[in-house]
């Protein structure tokens, strides 16, 4: 199926809907208008666009990292509200991020920063919930180093893997990827993306994935241009 043709089927199980969306960056002028975007439930996206295309714009939007100026954003048949508290708090428990830097937290060991979403809303963790953090870890192949803080006892590549637990702990209906492979070489961008479909594969996720690199979209269900979903003016915000 085509995607123009995923697009126009039924919008239940939606993992993300975008409707008639428009934001602006007083400070820049910057504009970007999405008429329409449906994500279904598992579903793998490849959303590609340049520098300064408005991908990273695109995907605060998604996940309430910023608030629209107008339209309908809405995660796992969730409508994002406009107060910030309560955008926190629907990413908190629906979505998974992997930041390009990963972003671990220095001062918290591995185990830690896998478990932290519950810190924000994902859920509790309770003896269960660490012992499936655990396990998770294990399986991503990072077991030895779960109480050592990541800046000093892993790799790039396992610290990928811990930002790949933490954005899938608690089985979030939808996981955002945000320029993840920008900086690896292709073996080990390969090697990533394996374990990344694995690993939302087996959470039973969705998974929206934004680069500048298009050979990387020949892995996903889907590969659409940012330009073919949303229209931008002026500034060079990314």
């Amino acid at each position: 199926m085509s995607f123009a043709a995923a697009q126009a089927s039924a919008e239940e199980g939606e993992a993300l809907s975008m409707r008639d969306v428009a934001f602006a960056y007083p400070s820049t002028g910057f504009q970007i208008r999405i008429e329409s975007f449906r994500l279904h439930a598992g579903e793998n996206i490849f959303l590609r666009g340049p520098s300064g295309s408005g991908k990273t714009t695109f995907l605060s939007l998604a996940t309430g990292l910023l608030a629209a100026d107008g339209g309908e954003i809405v995660v796992a048949g969730k409508k994002t509200p406009k107060r910030a508290a309560a955008r926190d708090a629907l990413r908190a428990k629906f979505i998974g991020i992997i930041h390009q830097q990963f972003n671990l937290l220095s001062y918290l060991d591995t185990l830690s920063n896998v478990l932290l979403p519950f810190a924000f809303g994902r859920g509790f963790a309770d003896g269960d919930e660490r012992h499936k953090a655990s396990e998770l870890l294990t399986t991503l192949g990072v077991p030895q180093h779960l109480h050592k803080a990541p800046a000093r006892a892993l790799s790039v590549g396992q610290q990928q893997r811990v930002a790949i637990a933490r954005a899938l702990i608690g089985r979030p209906a939808l996981v955002v990827a945000d320029e993840p492979t920008s900086a690896l070489d292709v073996e080990t961008r390969d090697a990533f993306l394996d374990i990344l479909f694995d690993s939302v594969n087996a959470a039973g996720s969705t998974l929206l994935m934004v680069s500048h690199d298009p050979v990387i979209g020949q892995r996903f269900d889907h590969a659409i241009d940012l330009r073919d979903v949303a229209k931008t003016e002026i500034g060079t915000v990314s």
